[in-house]
């Protein structure tokens, strides 16, 4: 069933802060707003297993409310560049911990203003994802099947913003965003033996921790850690990861864009 729901998603095609488009107004806003964009972003990361990736927001479907209300779909794909370790449960343990990891996946988020003031802002923010993960499962299994596992995974959490710097008739910015959120991933409990033997549990949960900048509403670079809380004591996969990350916006992606008072 979760493999149908799966390649629904793929067909008919965040958040984490990392795809979070920035609110530069700190004013409620009285129109609705709909985009449709195709390769919005790319990004560029690396993490403290070693592991560089790169990623790509190939959709966006935004819609924001009156209430200010914001609901997206985005499809992504990362393409791992390279594997830091030779031990296959720590590159497929890279995957997982990276909120945009998998070949493909499609990821709904849900934001909603809490307050704001003059270059200041709070948000809720929560996101549900699911992706194929494709890697190295321990026993090195043949066969395309054997190399990939689905996974489920979600955030709650708060987004805090603050403008610097802004010029407008000079087009520069400079914001800087933080967001702490509690993590949920879900897979299958054959799959999860396969790629990690019994160093994980089917249903984990942890903690993030997102700090970053955003240069002229294009360049964002961040830091992220995370941890999941109930994986095995002796675990090598017990400890904190941290990833550094890269973004970059296309200027002109839009397909649709539509306001309505």
């Amino acid at each position: 069933m979760r493999l149908i729901f799966f390649f629904l998603i793929f067909n008919i095609s965040f958040s984490y802060s990392q795809l979070l488009d920035l609110d530069y107004s700190f004013k409620r806003k009285s129109e609705r707003l709909l985009k449709v964009e195709l390769l919005k972003q790319f990004m560029l990361s690396y993490d403290t297993n070693g592991t560089i990736g790169m990623t790509a927001e190939a959709l966006n479907i935004r819609y924001i409310s009156k209430k200010n209300t914001d609901l997206s779909f985005s499809l992504i794909g990362t393409q791992i560049l390279y594997f830091g370790s030779k031990n296959d449960k720590l590159n497929s343990f890279s995957q997982l911990m990276n909120p945009l990891g998998g070949r493909i996946g499609g990821i709904i988020s849900f934001t909603q203003q809490i307050s704001f003031q003059d270059k200041t802002s709070y948000k809720f923010t929560s996101s549900v994802g699911e992706r194929m993960i494709v890697s190295n499962p321990i026993g090195n299994s043949v066969g395309f099947g054997n190399r990939y596992f689905l996974n489920t995974n979600g955030s709650v959490g708060f987004i805090y913003q603050k403008l610097f710097n802004e010029k407008i008739l000079e087009n520069k910015s400079l914001m800087l965003w933080f967001s702490p959120k509690i993590i949920f991933s879900y897979s299958k409990k054959n799959d999860i033996e396969r790629f990690f033997l019994n160093s994980l549990k089917s249903k984990s949960y942890g903690y993030s921790f997102e700090l970053g900048i955003e240069y002229n509403k294009f360049l964002k670079m961040g830091l992220l850690l995370n941890q999941l809380m109930n994986t095995e004591r002796s675990s090598t996969l017990k400890s904190p990861s941290l990833r550094i990350t890269v973004n970059y916006k296309l200027k002109k992606t839009k397909i649709l864009d539509l306001n309505q008072q």
